[in-house]
């Protein structure tokens, strides 16, 4: 963890400049896991060995990957951040406002409906 200007940034473990196909795959089942164990007991009912069990690695393996729960948690909440920005990326400045809305609309209840 370091502390840039009055944020903290929860780095995330072994990082190289290019992630492996393996290195992606590790951390999507990690990050899978560390939903489903957050959704179960919440971020402080939840322990890092849990995150582990259900991923089915070992700790230290999990740790080689995300230094801390903490770092997950972001790591997922980035996700859905992102995830939900995506339709105002699709508005276009040159399109009717009422059909742009209408888009925006659509498309956020879409999201709503795959992703509950």
């Amino acid at each position: 963890m370091r502390r840039l200007g009055e944020r903290w940034y929860f780095l995330r473990a072994a990082r190289t400049q290019r992630r492996t196909r393996i290195q992606e795959e590790k951390e999507e089942l990690i990050l899978e896991a560390a939903l489903d164990v957050f959704a179960t007991h919440g971020f402080r009912g939840s322990t890092i060995d849990q995150i582990a069990e259900v991923a089915g690695m070992s700790k230290p393996n999990l740790l080689y990957y995300f230094r801390t729960k903490e770092a997950m948690h972001r790591a997922l909440i980035d996700r859905v951040l992102d995830s939900w920005l995506d339709p105002l990326r699709e508005f276009d400045a040159e399109g009717s406002p009422v059909s742009e809305i209408r888009s925006y609309i659509r498309r956020k209840l879409e999201m709503a409906r795959d992703f509950p």
